[in-house]
């Protein structure tokens, strides 16, 4: 503690606003501090700072320490009154910062405000912000036992305290629902300042005797409630009987309602069930002060007076009403049993209220479009206005979506027309089973209108199989395609949904796999023959091509105008579907063509024959690379009759990388599209050349080393195109230079439980370059060629170093290629690894004093070598117990016992692992190998001595009892027997005892006294 000397003064700051003398502030250094005096009484204070990296402590007359910084404000009982230092340190900060620190006491009242009542109809009360170091303070009446709940917001969270400063209720407004006051107060608030530039506002309310609150009752359903709107955050609701009720605020605003006691009956959803009848108290909102307008919805969900709706309404009339006001509660019976899942949908009217629907029990079961019915009958639908954006006249249609009942018939094949008129938002098509194919192709093409539609499919039990079931309108179409897997032996149903009535759709449904019969052939060309063309007569018209092939042939297909899908011999679907792609493996296919949903309707197809694997068309002439470019140039002209001109490139490395540039030799705007792929390469997709900053970049990768085809098409141009094409290696030319390793690159830590990669940089590398790691006294060990870089100035190989000896290692290369290598020394370090524990050491053995314990070593891989061992007793190394068993002494007795086994083997690190402990116990109690005896004259007025008897293990001490006919008379070794003690037996109990361990007992013969 600093000398009182070198301290400032400080004043216990009251509540509120603070003197300039009740704050202790400036400027420290870094690892300094400051010190201040102050006179404190006995009882509570809140020490507050303006940050939380003060570090600070306050110490008594006598320099203990009181109390100590934490986070945020602390509170703290000073046990006597006096002359307390409060001392401000910067450890550990890095510049010099300034600080603020005020002691606030909580025992006193100085600086509170007038109390305030508990009623809920007075206004918050407010507390201006300044330092953030202030602390408010609210008194309010209210009586021992009473529940109260506290709001705030603006400051710090509060509490609850009374005259002595301590907290008796820490969170008056959280998850337990205010606070019952305990002891017999007076009663205060306090809530600490952030330092903002506004107010801190605060609620004190009673639970448990509300007054202020307004009165609110039920309201009858299909009528508008008397209207009750008020800024008091409560509500007194009527409960006319127990059960479930509806409760509803704006915006899903919050809330909870209390019982008389102020007990919490339930929270925020869309429902309270109430265990009886009485007045409850509704509560909006949080933690936070509430003062605005709010109207609640409150009606009983087992009341009478609702209206029947039919389940099969996209077919018929919707059931029309009007909500008058906010809190009006309509009522409607659905007739459908359990399980059947409804679609409710409100369309025309002015307004879309929220909807309910409530089972007999009166639990709301959905709150959505869909639902599925459950629990008992009957089943209700519910629709209220929480807002005035609620309120008017709305239509409402119910439609079983499990049944397709009330739904017009969808025959395969044939189009039929949904028309949106009137108020009709949704329009259902029944597919009976067996009607339909395995997979159906459904569209649809708006005919009249301007309004946008979705499709959807569900089975028989309301489950969507293909589309989306609630489809925003950004996500609705003009038209669409929605191909479905069905089973065919389950009926289905359509759906189609508009986001705005007076349109007219055209519906269509077909077996998604055209018959053969209905496709038109065509004939694979060579590359860059004649494209095949069509026109869609709609947007969803369909159009079928075929062909058939050798199951060896290579195809390459490229669709312009419309969407793809391919089908091959077999029935199965390709995933050829976007882009060029390559085909192989069935002796015949089927395009199915259908049209996008923007351009025209016009479409162009190329059906190419790429040849075989390994053997390129002969369209495509072998190019070789050289410097210093790659190939090329090629020129020509693409037009009607020569749509394509292609090169085939040897693939000698794993990967292959060309820069390209491109001109239009008449001076035009329009070029070539370029690819480059591997024909037999795994899958359809076909690599195109992405553009970079200088020209297009061509990249293709091989796992087979067959030729790669180089492509250049005219691509979307319907006209001819002259071209020119030029190539260069990517990076850099072709050819390399004199060979050379400029780094060794590994390129992860080189431990030596597993093969590594490390890298070559440097210069002409090959694939069938050798590298060996070499170090004196040790086997070689080779490296695997795992990637070349194309322009052959990066090597990548893989080494098995598992179990190799730690330490450098010489890199040494050969390259054939170049005639050429070197040895590149200390180039490699390898680090040893620990071994693997597979099973964890363990003490064998009776763990008890005297008893010897032996260590299980335990397995680690791979297997240890040799092992070291050292056991500790509560963590503390036993000097010398480095054996692999340990004889457990006294001392120990009690204490946790554990060895650490370190397994060791060549060339790894040394790996150390703990046994699970054991508790020493009691050493084994001795045992009396000759029973004690009286030794001596037993006779009336003659001394007797002990003889202890033979012990084994050996006794430290002894302990005597001597009994009279079994009641003790001595506890020495020697006892003087009496002549009133004539003719009665005397006996010798021994106790023995040895150190750590249980004590033994024994006891003699008796003798009879003479």
């Amino acid at each position: 503690m600093e000398p009182a000397a070198a301290c400032g003064t400080l004043r216990v700051a009251g509540f509120g606003a603070l003197a300039e003398d009740q704050i202790a502030s400036g400027r420290i250094e870094p690892d300094a501090s400051v010190c201040y005096t102050l006179t404190a009484p006995a009882g509570w204070y809140q020490i507050r700072t303006s940050s939380d990296w003060e570090e600070w402590t306050l110490s008594a007359p006598g320099g203990a320490v009181v109390c100590r910084s934490g986070y945020g404000p602390v509170e703290c009982l000073v046990p006597d009154a006096g002359d307390h230092t409060l001392s401000v340190r910067s450890e550990g900060i890095r510049y010099a910062r300034s600080y603020a620190v005020t002691v606030v006491r909580l025992s006193g009242d100085d600086g509170c405000a007038p109390a305030v009542s508990t009623a809920w109809d007075q206004a918050a009360v407010t507390f201006p912000q300044e330092s953030g170091l202030e602390l408010f303070c609210q008194p309010f009446t209210a009586r021992p036992g009473e529940r109260v709940i506290a709001f705030e917001d603006g400051g710090e969270w509060g509490w609850i305290t009374d005259t002595t400063g301590a907290r008796i209720c820490s969170d008056p407004g959280g998850l337990d629902d205010g606070c019952v006051l305990p002891g017999s107060g007076p009663y205060r608030f306090l809530m600490g300042s952030v330092g903002v530039a506004r107010e801190a506002r605060a609620q004190v309310r009673s639970l448990s005797d509300p007054v202020g609150c307004p009165t609110l009752s039920p309201a009858l359903y299909d009528t508008v409630p008397v209207a009750v709107v008020s800024e008091i955050r409560c509500r007194a609701l009527t409960v006319t009987a127990g059960g479930p009720y509806l409760i509803r605020l704006p915006d899903g605003e919050s809330w909870r309602i209390f019982d008389p006691a102020g007990a919490r009956v339930c929270a925020s959803g869309e429902q309270c069930r109430f265990p009886v009848a009485g007045s409850y108290t509704l509560v909006i909102g949080g933690s936070s002060v509430v003062a605005r307008d709010f109207t609640t919805t409150f009606a009983s969900l087992q009341a009478a007076g609702c209206a029947a709706l039919g389940d099969q309404g996209l077919g018929g009339e919707p059931y029309r009403g009007s909500l008058g006001a906010v809190g009006e509660v309509d009522c409607l019976r659905l007739p459908g049993p359990s399980d059947a899942l409804m679609l409710l949908s409100t369309t025309g009217g002015a307004v879309h209220p929220s909807r309910f629907v409530v089972n007999g029990s009166g639990e709301v079961i959905c709150g959505r479009s869909e639902c599925t019915l459950s629990g008992p009958a009957p089943y209700r639908v519910l629709l209220t206005a929480s807002t005035s954006e609620g309120v008017g006249d709305y239509a409402l249609r119910a439609q079983r979506l499990d049944l397709g009942a009330g739904c017009s018939a969808l025959a395969q094949g044939v189009s039929t027309t949904a028309t949106f008129a009137g108020d009709r938002k949704v329009l259902c098509y029944a597919i009976p089973a067996g009607k339909h194919a395995a997979v159906e192709a459904f569209t649809f093409a708006r005919q009249t209108g301007e309004s946008l539609a979705a499709l959807h499919i569900r089975d028989t039990t309301g489950k969507v199989v293909c589309g989306a079931a609630y489809t925003s309108a950004a996500s609705m179409r003009i038209n669409d395609l929605l191909r479905c897997r069905m089973d065919v032996a389950k009926a289905y149903t359509a759906l189609i949904t508009t986001n705005k009535t007076g349109s007219a759709f055209r519906v269509t449904r077909r077996d998604a796999v055209p018959p053969e019969a209905s496709c038109r052939i065509v004939t694979p060309t060579v590359v860059g023959g004649p494209a095949t063309t069509g026109t869609f007569t709609a947007r969803d018209d369909r159009h079928c091509l075929r062909f058939s092939t050798a199951a060896s042939s290579i195809h390459w297909i490229d669709v312009r105008g419309a969407a793809l899908r391919v089908i091959d011999s077999a029935g199965k679907t390709s995933s050829c579907q976007v882009g060029p792609c390559r085909l192989t493996g069935s002796t015949g296919y089927r395009l199915v063509l259908t049209p996008l949903s923007y351009g025209t309707l016009n479409h162009v197809v190329n059906v190419w024959n790429l040849g075989s694997a390994g053997r390129p068309p002969a369209q495509c002439p072998l190019q070789r690379t050289s410097a210093p470019g790659a190939f090329g140039p090629i020129t020509g002209t693409l037009g009607a009759g020569r749509t394509a001109v292609c090169v085939a490139l040897p693939m000698d490395q794993s990967r292959h990388s060309f820069k390209t540039w491109m001109t239009n030799t008449a001076g035009g705007e329009e070029l070539p599209e370029l690819h480059l792929f591997q024909p037999d390469a795994e899958g359809t997709s076909v690599e195109d050349c992405g553009s970079s900053s200088n020209g297009r970049v061509c990249t293709v990768y091989t796992t087979t080393g067959s030729p790669a085809i180089f492509l250049i098409t005219r691509g979307s141009v319907t006209g001819d195109l002259p071209f020119k094409v030029e190539t260069l290696c990517d990076p850099g030319p072709c050819e390399t230079g004199p060979y050379e390793v400029s780094a060794v690159l590994p390129y992860e830590d080189l431990m030596n439980d597993q093969p590594r990669a490390v890298g070559l940089i440097g210069n002409s590398f090959d694939l069938s370059d050798r590298v060996t790691l070499v170090r004196a006294g040790q086997p070689s060990i080779p490296g695997t060629v795992r990637y070349l870089r194309n322009d052959r100035t990066e090597l990548s190989l893989r080494f098995d170093i598992t179990g190799a000896a730690p330490g450098y290692w010489d890199v040494v290369t050969v390259s054939s290629f170049k005639n050429s290598g070197g040895r590149y020394s200390r180039e490699i370090l390898i680090h040893p690894t620990y071994l693997k524990l597979t099973k964890a050491p363990a003490i064998s053995g009776s763990a008890r004093v005297g008893a010897t314990v032996k260590v299980v070593n335990g397995s680690w891989s791979p297997a240890a070598t040799g092992y070291s061992y050292q056991w500790f007793g509560n963590g503390v190394a036993i000097k010398g117990a480095t054996g692999s068993s340990y004889k457990i002494p006294a001392s120990m007795r009690g204490k946790r016992l554990t060895v650490t086994v370190t397994a060791k083997r060549a060339h790894r690190a040394n790996s150390p692992a703990v046994s699970a402990g054991v508790t020493v116990g009691w050493g084994v109690a001795p045992v009396a190998k000759t029973k004690p005896s009286i030794s001596g004259t037993v006779k009336n007025g003659k001394t007797v001595t002990a003889k202890v008897g033979a012990w084994a293990p050996a006794a430290t001490s002894y302990k005597y009892v001597w009994k009279l006919n079994g009641k003790v008379v001595g506890n020495s070794s020697k006892l003087k027997l009496k002549k009133s003690w004539k003719g009665k037996k005397l006996t010798l109990t021994v106790i023995a005892k040895r150190t750590g361990h249980l004590d033994g007992v024994a006891t003699s013969k008796a003798s009879k006294i003479k």
